[in-house]
């Protein structure tokens, strides 16, 4: 069989699909993992042999839902796993809400894999006709937070301890100005009614004052612990240049870059600052001390955050809360009441829910296991893809569309890196990996010409 996964923000989602992919090619399958234009593209000019279809998202609005049409229509089976989960949202009938998903959308997929018991209970009560669709697998995003996988983290301590502020501010430090979520929401559908966009004011003005509080915070705890690094992680969103505008010159103040996994730095920590962030979770699964800073969320109903580690609403209960974070004695209790708190919502078992994905693709999906993308076939997708891009630079120097740079760099140095850790982790063979363009590759073994 093989299994396309689109990419869209490769810091976040890549190394997920190369765990993904490793179990995938140990099962005899390949993967393509590419910009989702790509994998359209291709699809669109009749060059890619039939597979299974890994999306991003549940909700459907009327552009997904003519694509995975065509992809059905034509033999593929479509399947999902959200990369933005539910695994933030207190109710998650208000996620279901937020993120526009209603029980008269299309349904398009032979299964959606879910992070936890929570999220697979909801779906199934909220689409009642189609429950069997959804299946607790877990996530491979949530199994590399795993200490299993800690020797994947490229250690970041440098020569001094560092406590870590997590950005969660694309929408006020990020290059799209805010008011362009708007318009991005209409086009998503997620914005459909004036209730709706309501909401999302709401939430600005809410993110607006939580923004500015971490800003202080970050800058005060700078002076209150000069023995520690005070590491600003941007948010991929973010822009970086414009942290270095308000952070100001504080020589134990460093501005790290947001092109390399956040679990790296989370791993180094002597703390991490928060709010309202999946680094919540993923600092809580790699056992590293949590603090919840700020200003609580009430609206998007980010509140699973809130509720882990330890809450701190002003700058002195900040500094109280990191001094607890800095004794493990003091910090156990802590830890093991915010493992309580994730137990139903993400299933994780250290490398196993790639596993439980590809047993029900194998179980729904009847693809000729012999069908396999060949060498020669990569090589022209990449030719392909070169030759769109470059009539669409040449139409877009004419003023005649509107060019979108590709935000996907691949590494293949890195990749490799990462394919040979894993395997030796898992005790699996490092797969076949054939990089067709900067924005894709194929992982697995490749058919004779």
């Amino acid at each position: 069989m093989i299994i396309y996964i689109p990419l869209e923000i490769s810091v976040r989602e890549l190394q997920g699909h190369l765990l993904f992919a490793i179990h995938a090619a140990a099962r005899g399958h390949q993967t393509m993992i590419a910009a989702q234009n790509d994998i359209w593209l291709f699809k669109r000019l009749g060059v890619l042999p039939k597979g299974a279809y890994l999306v991003k998202n549940v909700n459907v609005p009327s552009n997904s839902a003519l694509i995975y049409k065509n992809f059905r229509e034509s033999g593929f089976d479509i399947y999902c796993q959200d990369q933005e989960p539910s695994i933030l949202w207190g109710e998650f009938e208000r996620f279901l809400f937020d993120h526009n998903i209603t029980r008269n959308q299309m349904m398009p997929f032979k299964a959606v894999f879910c992070w936890g018991a929570r999220d697979t209970l909801g779906y199934q009560r909220f689409f009642e006709s189609f429950g069997e669709v959804f299946v607790d697998t877990g996530a491979t995003r949530s199994d590399l937070w795993n200490p299993r996988f800690s020797t994947l983290r490229s250690k970041k301590e440098g020569n001094r301890k560092y406590i870590l502020f997590v950005s969660n501010f694309g929408y006020w430090l990020g290059k799209r100005h805010w008011t362009e979520w708007f318009s991005a929401g209409h086009s998503n559908e997620i914005l459909q009614s004036l209730h709706q966009e309501d909401s999302l004011l709401n939430f600005f003005l809410e993110d607006s004052a939580i923004t500015l509080n971490m800003i202080r915070a970050i800058r005060h705890m700078a002076d209150r612990f000069p023995d520690f690094r005070i590491v600003v992680r941007p948010h991929p969103l973010d822009f970086p240049m414009y942290w270095q505008h308000v952070l100001g010159d504080h020589p134990n103040i460093e501005l790290t870059d947001n092109t390399s996994p956040l679990t790296n730095w989370i791993d180094g920590a002597s703390a991490v600052i928060q709010n309202g962030c999946t680094s919540s979770i993923e600092t809580v699964l790699m056992k590293v001390p949590l603090v919840s800073y700020g200003p609580e969320r009430h609206q998007g109903d980010l509140k699973i955050p809130g509720m882990l580690g330890l809450k701190a609403a002003t700058l002195d209960d900040l500094e109280s809360a990191i001094k607890v974070c800095l004794d493990a004695k003091s910090y156990a209790q802590i830890q093991e009441t915010s493992e309580a708190i994730l137990k139903p919502i993400i299933t994780s078992d250290s490398g196993e829910s790639a596993i439980r994905m590809l047993q029900v693709m194998e179980e729904r999906s009847t693809f000729d296991s012999v069908t396999k993308i060949s060498g020669r076939l990569a090589c022209h997708l990449g030719m392909f893809r070169v030759l769109k891009h470059g009539i669409d630079s040449a139409r877009g120097a004419l003023k005649l569309i509107d060019i979108q740079k590709d935000k996907i760099k691949l590494n293949r140095e890195t990749i490799m890196q990462d394919f040979r850790e894993m395997s030796r982790i898992l005790g699996l063979p490092v797969p076949a990996v054939t990089i067709m363009s900067h924005s894709g590759m194929i992982v697995g073994p490749f058919k004779q010409k």
